[in-house]
């Protein structure tokens, strides 16, 4: 499921703990500081972005539908294999958020796709991608496409 808003999220009250639910994903829940100003969650939606100024924000990210049996992680140390504390949920999609400050961009560049001006622009010296001082010449290619496809996670079976 793709969003450009986090409307879905509905806040739960407990006695102790305040907690987000994804209604979009059953069971799936957020401690309220990982929607305070300046999550990552609450950065994507923001609307007092500068374009002219973005740094290293996200475009979009990925949230899986597996669930992450956190507590139990925490409790165990954090271990680095965190596969015995998921469990698949196929039923469930994963959810992609589109940042609105890369919406509003690609807007105002018109939807770019990558074609063969665009490679040569930015195989100039100096290219940045006019994005920001943390730009890469990479940077100038990229495109809703491409971050969609990004995001897009295959299960992998070997």
């Amino acid at each position: 499921m793709i969003f450009c808003s986090n409307g879905r999220m509905k806040q739960k009250g407990l006695p102790d703990v305040k907690l987000w639910s994804d209604e979009s994903m059953k069971d799936t829940k957020y401690l309220t500081m990982e929607l305070e100003p300046g999550s990552l969650r609450n950065k994507c939606y923001a609307v007092d972005y500068d374009l002219g100024n973005i740094g290293t924000r996200t475009m979009a990210f990925t949230t899986a539908s597996d669930f992450f049996n956190k507590g139990q992680w925490f409790r165990d140390g954090k271990p680095k294999d965190k596969s015995p504390y998921l469990k698949e949920r196929p039923d469930i999609a994963f959810s992609i958020d589109v940042c609105a400050w890369f919406l509003h961009q690609s807007l105002n560049l018109g939807w770019p796709i990558i074609d063969k001006d665009r490679i040569t622009q930015t195989q100039q010296p100096g290219f940045k991608g006019g994005v920001s001082d943390f730009a890469t010449p990479v940077d100038g290619l990229r495109n809703t496409g491409l971050a969609m496809l990004h995001e897009v996670r295959f299960p992998i079976t070997i």
